[in-house]
């Protein structure tokens, strides 16, 4: 896909200088599911596997930049207050 952004309308060709990937890492808290009561540890998740896996292969790639952005975890207070306004 991104290849073919560098043949514009006029068929003139350009050079790929990099591409630029933001993302953040995968939640690995634990936490408790609200209707079962169960913990759930997001680290061990095929989903978190997945995704730490495909950015360590796209580390390897060349032209890829991975750009990394943190989020921060909201007290309850904090959740309350941005519902209410």
């Amino acid at each position: 896909m991104c290849l073919s952004h560098l043949t514009q309308a006029k068929r003139e060709s350009y050079d790929l200088y990099r591409i630029f990937c933001y993302d953040c890492a995968p939640y690995d808290k634990k936490q408790h599911n609200p209707v079962t009561g169960k913990a759930i540890d997001f680290a061990k998740t095929d989903q978190y596997n997945f995704q730490m896996a495909f950015f360590e292969e796209l580390k390897k790639k060349r032209k890829v930049e991975m750009r990394a952005i943190s989020i921060r975890e909201l007290k309850l207070e904090e959740v309350e207050k941005i519902d209410t306004g």
